[in-house]
């Protein structure tokens, strides 16, 4: 069985950078002033469909957050991010984290995209359109046509890796495959995530309660469900999930269709 293993790009790549002199210059950045940092978070995800590239925040305890952050580095955040937006946070090249180390001040995120806005919208239009007959279908059908439509219009090319390119060119990665996935289940309402770890990229999406697997790259080899709504117990060869996995995910311990036959 031939299986694809390429190294996936990280997500997001942070660099902290420390203003040393304690003060923050806004001129060119938007600046908010929230509540705390679930508000912040929200407010970072709008602005990235936005494609913004540089915008500051500030609430009281602000550093002490950013500093938990980097303590885990940067892997709570990036999840408090995916947590409200998994595909938004694809597009994310990097993030360059600036705070002053001397005070309670702002902090400003510098953010680089892997697609334009222009780019997205056309995502947005395909989506819609593809996805017209479907929405009224039952959750396991949504799921059932968004694999087909990407094993059957995409090829794997490890020259691509994001959604784009997969409706665009129809061809990518494993990262590809899986954030056009979470494109289509969100414009399709099914809860997916998409999660990896150093050397490959995968879905999950949940269905009557139960988090399931799905790795459509595979899939477009195999063809033949092995990879697809698949539990803890089936789904061979993945290792560790590293980055996006649900916190306090209910994930199902056999595939969709072994939980069917038990029922």
């Amino acid at each position: 069985m031939k299986r694809y293993r390429c190294r996936c790009l990280i997500i997001m790549v942070v660099v902290c950078g420390i203003l040393w002199n304690g003060s923050v210059g806004y001129a060119q950045s938007l600046y908010y002033e929230v509540q705390d940092r679930s508000m912040m978070c929200r407010q970072i995800v709008s602005l990235m469909k936005e494609r913004q590239k540089e915008v500051s925040f500030y609430y009281p305890g602000i550093k002490q957050d950013m500093m938990q952050y980097k303590m885990k580095q940067y892997v709570s955040f990036f999840e408090d991010l995916s947590d409200i937006d998994a595909y938004v946070i694809g597009g994310v090249e990097a993030i360059e984290v600036q705070y002053a180390v001397e005070s309670d001040s702002a902090v400003v995120f510098c953010i680089q995209y892997r697609t334009t806005l222009q780019q997205e919208r056309y995502v947005d239009r395909k989506v819609r359109k593809l996805t017209r007959k479907v929405r009224s279908q039952r959750r396991i059908r949504r799921i059932q046509w968004g694999r087909r439509y990407l094993i059957t219009h995409m090829r794997y090319d490890r020259r691509y890796y994001t959604a784009y390119d997969a409706f665009y060119r129809g061809k990518g990665n494993c990262m590809a495959y899986s954030y056009a996935f979470v494109r289509l289940m969100q414009e399709l309402e099914v809860p997916c995530i998409y999660v990896s770890n150093e050397e490959h990229a995968w879905n999950m999406v949940r269905v009557d309660g139960r988090w399931y697997y799905v790795d459509i790259t595979w899939e477009e080899t195999d063809r033949d469900n092995m990879y697809f709504l698949r539990g803890k117990e089936d789904f061979p060869g993945h290792g560790t999930i590293r980055y996006g996995l649900p916190r306090k995910a209910r994930i199902a311990r056999k595939g969709y269709i072994s939980q069917c036959i038990r029922k």
